[in-house]
């Protein structure tokens, strides 16, 4: 591996070669990563007009917080809100880590026109 990112070669083939090599790996590790964990936003109902779905913070939250956001633009503590213009008036995202594991795990809901 060390002939092939020789200091003779020109920095942007280095950088290809390199950009390559990582994304081959991260690829396959994507390929061979578990998908049993993984599962879909559920429908909470409906606030203010518009379809709430969360995948992580409970309903009650998620229905709260979607009416506070598109009547105060109020973010939840730990969360970002944002407005992707009618179709998606709110959608919000956090990133924690996971107690057990140290993993950081992905939660969010979000409004969606109905």
């Amino acid at each position: 591996m060390s002939e092939l990112l020789s200091h003779r070669q020109p920095r942007f083939t280095r950088g290809l070669l390199l950009a390559a090599v990582l994304a081959t790996g991260t690829a396959g590790a994507l390929v061979a990563a578990p998908v049993a964990g993984a599962y879909p936003a559920y429908t909470c109902g409906r606030a203010r007009g518009y379809v709430v779905r969360s995948h992580g913070p409970s309903c009650s939250f998620a229905l709260r917080w979607t009416s506070r956001y598109l009547s105060r633009h109020r973010s939840p503590h730990g969360y970002r809100c944002r407005s992707y213009g009618a179709n998606a008036p709110v959608y919000c995202t956090a990133t924690r880590l996971h107690h057990g594991s140290g993993d950081r795990k992905y939660y969010y809901f979000f409004a969606a026109a109905s």
